[in-house]
């Protein structure tokens, strides 16, 4: 056993491991405050028991780069001009997410809202606040449920 152990650990480290290379996630950098700029807020729901509920649905990426999810009330900073958006839906280990290009008025205010959803899918459109404009009409995206973990006893 001692010879297997060491020869597996002498190929190793004169072959080297080989992993999948990976893409950087790149971080959306958020412009100042300006006459030139909208906000974008989400929309958390509250829990229900014995249902569905507690779902997060917010701006996650601008223009391919990555915004954290710290709470979805808080403002995103978007220059305006025409932009990649993505909009990312998460409800315990279901989520959703819709990419789509959109021109971004100055001084907007957007909300991303939740509409009718079921188990599979889910509704959201995005609003402008003051006129309650559509910047996006109601999309429909699938759901990709996340890993469940089942006792059996």
């Amino acid at each position: 056993m001692k010879k297997v152990l060491i020869s597996v650990l002498l190929a190793v480290t004169i072959a080297g491991c080989k992993t999948t290379p990976s893409t950087p996630i790149i971080l959306y950098k958020e412009p100042a405050t300006s006459d030139n700029t909208a906000t974008f807020v989400g929309e958390d729901s509250e829990a229900v028991i014995f249902g569905k509920g507690h779902e997060k649905i917010h701006i996650c990426k601008v223009n391919g780069e990555s915004i954290p999810l710290t709470d979805v009330n808080r403002k995103i900073i978007v220059e305006a001009g025409q932009h990649t958006l993505n909009v990312c839906y998460r409800e315990g280990g279901n989520s959703a997410e819709a990419s789509f290009i959109a021109t971004i008025q100055a001084g907007a205010q957007y909300k991303v809202e939740l509409g009718e959803h079921s188990w599979t899918k889910v509704n959201f459109s995005i609003a402008e606040q003051q006129t309650n404009s559509k910047l996006v009409e109601l999309v429909t995206v699938p759901k990709i449920a996340g890993d469940i973990t089942i006792l059996v006893f």
